[in-house]
């Protein structure tokens, strides 16, 4: 379900904790899937 409301919201991340289902796919159809601290560090550099 999450990855279906990605796909129609246009999303270009999903920001996860799931370490079982999601974030071990890395990405999906474009949308890149992550951690809170990687998406941070890709929205705020050091």
């Amino acid at each position: 379900m999450v990855l279906e409301c990605a796909i129609v919201g246009n999303a270009t991340h999903i920001v996860t904790g799931d370490k079982r289902h999601l974030l071990p796919l890395g990405s999906y159809q474009g949308i890149a899937i992550v951690n809170a601290r990687d998406f941070l560090n890709l929205v705020i550099p050091e």
